[in-house]
């Protein structure tokens, strides 16, 4: 072969070398950019999920409320309901019914007054900091108020509280722990 034939040869290897080095590199860099790329829109689809299912929970906890609230007359009609371990039961059994861990009555004072865990009563939500001074404003607005999974005020466990105003005065509260919620949120996410 002669001189100018290896040049060509020579000429031909790099610049196959550089188009082989130039298709890798664009090969890794488009790999890399797509895999960055589909990790973003997976974070923006869970936040957006995650934001939704919070949504559908909250919405579904202020109906419980709300349809506690609205059998509060008849509660307060039924015989058990004067009588301190008597309406613990019987606040236990619709707690039970409407798939929540607790239920809680607050007069216009601002005083837990019934509630399906007995050493709640008495509590008083004018004197208070933590989860439970969120709830200060349901004594004078007219709303409803869902807090996020937090400690609670009293003994530390992971709990969510909505609580709804009510119309003499005062508000309801109803209040899930991490396993009900957990189980919330899986049917939220089913609906979504």
């Amino acid at each position: 072969m002669t001189a100018r034939g290896k040049l060509v040869f020579r000429l031909a290897g790099a610049v196959a070398t550089a188009f082989l080095a130039s298709l890798v590199l664009t090969w890794v860099m488009h790999d890399r950019l797509t895999a960055h790329d589909a990790h973003k829109l997976i974070d923006v689809a869970f936040k957006d999920v995650e934001g939704a299912i919070r949504e559908k929970v909250d919405r579904r906890l202020v109906r419980q409320a709300m349809l506690f609230r609205d059998r509060l007359p008849e509660l307060r009609a039924h015989p058990d309901w004067g009588d301190r371990k008597k309406s613990v039961a019987l606040l236990r059994r619709v707690a039970s019914e409407l798939k929540v861990d607790e239920l809680c009555v607050v007069d216009a004072k601002g005083i837990l007054t019934h509630s399906a865990d007995e050493h709640d009563i008495g509590f008083d939500f004018t004197n208070i900091k933590g989860q439970a001074a969120g709830f200060k404003p349901l004594l004078d607005v007219e709303t409803e108020i869902a807090q996020p999974l937090l400690p609670n005020t009293r003994g530390g466990d992971m709990i969510k509280y909505v609580g709804v105003w009510l119309p003499e005065g005062g508000f309801v509260q109803v209040a899930c722990r991490e396993g009900s919620l957990l189980y919330l949120a899986r049917s939220a996410l089913t609906g979504l």
